[in-house]
């Protein structure tokens, strides 16, 4: 991939984040930071974990697992999986809307009567949505194998930008149960617009990916696990003051966005070429290239904390000229903007473990990243209930930040001794 294509989807995946915080923002703006913004914010606790469990399991290996092979084939099994993973997920969509009753209450101890029961409605809305954003995760890694990624990258930028248009208009007549519905249609829209990829495509027998779930399993049990860290974030936000939850929210998503936009513009082009790399046994070529884009994300990651915070504090500055940022203004607004600051380590540690874990993958090791961040969490778990008891969200975001560089200090140290081990035999020859 050239450099000038790595500016272009840099482009456009920052492009199609940036719409989606607006949106975000734009519902905390419209709706205030109270309890109707905590309980959107927290109905998208449960549903956004299965699909962060399950997209990243699915980008990580169905990208090396699609790479080298012919087109109609790619289609062909990109189809079948298509119809797996959306029948999959739809049949948990109904489980979890069937006991949303039951286990919604669980999630946010702190929220009163009214405000569970509008947690409830609104994740029995959001959980809708999940079956067609695995569905488009399966999608996008077909055309990344391809090496189609500005197509990957355009369609959810499209559909983001037609739910911005639709959330403009929904959230003021409907509130915030409207804008559940637009975050559904944002993930029907990406299907749609992605559909077309799959025309062409060869037939292949249902075995043809049985042997994914063998790769998938140890990502899927251990992510199941530690990506629950947005759950004890809610959790623990629930039992705070009004519109804490949301804040905390928006500047944690804030922060994961920055860090899925340089993912995708830095590190996810480099999964096809390390794969390449790993069949042709060029473990110099690969050492090199892991370290140019770990050293790349990790420099460009601290720029954006800087220049983001910044921005945050313009922004603040110059809230009070902007109808929608009045209602931000003061202590809610400077306190996002803090909140931020202080989940800076996400950022740069997201990054770095994200190019860490794909370099594991490109190897065909999926258990080692699993182990590691799963041995991190469970520590992370900890720090967060000692953060929060002793300095309310301002500990959580401390102890987010410590869990998000630990994992990838580990994983560095864990993979140079296994290319060590890789290159010794060649050096000897």
């Amino acid at each position: 991939m050239t450099a000038r294509l790595g500016l272009l989807l840099g482009a456009i995946t920052a492009a199609n984040m940036l719409l989606w915080f607006l949106l975000q923002g734009y519902v905390l703006a419209t709706a205030g930071a109270g309890a109707q913004a905590d309980a959107f914010f927290a109905s998208l606790a449960l549903p956004q974990l299965v699909l962060l469990v399950a997209n990243s399991s699915l980008s990580h290996v169905l990208v090396p697992f699609f790479s080298g092979k012919p087109v109609a084939q790619v289609r062909g099994e990109a189809t079948v999986l298509v119809l797996v993973v959306g029948g999959t997920f739809a049949v948990i969509a109904a489980v979890l809307w069937l006991a949303a009753p039951a286990w919604v209450p669980l999630l946010v101890p702190g929220f009163d009567a009214k405000g569970q029961a509008l947690t409830i409605a609104l994740t029995r809305v959001q959980v809708a949505g999940m079956a067609f954003s695995t569905v488009l995760a399966v999608l996008v890694a077909a055309c990344h194998a391809q090496g189609r990624f500005a197509l990957a990258e355009s369609a959810p930028l499209a559909a983001t930008l037609l739910a911005f248009a639709a959330m403009v208009i929904v959230l003021p007549r409907y509130g915030v149960a409207g804008a559940a519905w637009v975050n559904v249609g944002r993930a029907v829209g990406g299907v749609l617009l992605l559909s077309p990829t799959l025309a062409g495509a060869q037939r292949v027998p249902w075995s043809a990916v049985a042997g994914l779930w063998g790769r998938m399993r140890p990502l899927l049990l251990s992510a199941s696990y530690y990506k629950s860290d947005q759950l004890f974030d809610r959790f623990f936000t629930s039992m705070g003051q009004a519109g804490e939850l949301s804040l905390f929210y928006f500047a944690q998503q804030a922060a994961l966005a920055v860090n899925t936009v340089l993912g995708k513009g830095i590190s996810a082009p480099a999964v096809p070429r390390l794969a390449v790399l790993v069949r042709q046994a060029d473990w110099a070529g690969f050492h090199a290239l892991y370290h140019r884009r770990l050293f790349l994300l990790t420099g460009v990651s601290i720029l954006c904390c800087v220049a983001f915070g910044a921005a945050g504090a313009l922004a603040w500055q110059f809230a009070g000229g902007i109808p929608q940022l009045m209602q931000l203004h003061g202590q809610a607004l400077r306190d996002a903007i803090q909140l931020f600051l202080l989940l800076s380590g996400v950022i740069v540690g997201g990054g770095a473990g994200l190019v860490l874990s794909e370099a594991f993958f490109s190897l065909g090791d999926t258990l080692t990243p699993a182990l590691v961040t799963a041995g991190c969490f469970t520590a992370g778990i900890a720090m967060k209930a000692v953060g929060f008891s002793f300095l309310g969200v301002t500990g959580l975001a401390l102890a987010n930040s410590a869990y998000f560089l630990s994992y990838p200090a580990v994983l560095y140290v864990l993979l140079e001794a296994h290319l060590a081990r890789r290159r010794a035999p060649a050096a000897a020859r």
